[in-house]
């Protein structure tokens, strides 16, 4: 005799039901995967070029200011 637990539901294919349990979740969630929110966001690109930018021109003119302020801003991006 079949009980509530050898039913088939509808709409699954061969009666496969879905995992319950304590690992059920982690299961269910190994193949998709969560964006975690860290990204480059377009100031950020900009923050980037603009420091290349200044690092060929402390460069090219070898100002010491310039490595300075090069210095500054890996400084700021390294504590954000």
């Amino acid at each position: 005799m079949a009980g509530a637990r050898d039913a088939v539901l509808p709409g699954r294919a061969g009666g496969v039901r879905p995992a319950r349990g304590p690992l059920a979740r982690w299961r269910r969630g190994a193949s998709r995967r969560r964006n975690d929110g860290l990204g480059l966001t377009r100031i950020g690109i900009w923050f980037l070029i603009f420091g290349v930018l200044l690092l060929v021109a402390a460069t090219n003119t070898g100002n010491n200011g310039l490595y300075l302020t090069i210095a500054a801003m890996g400084g700021m991006l390294l504590m954000a």
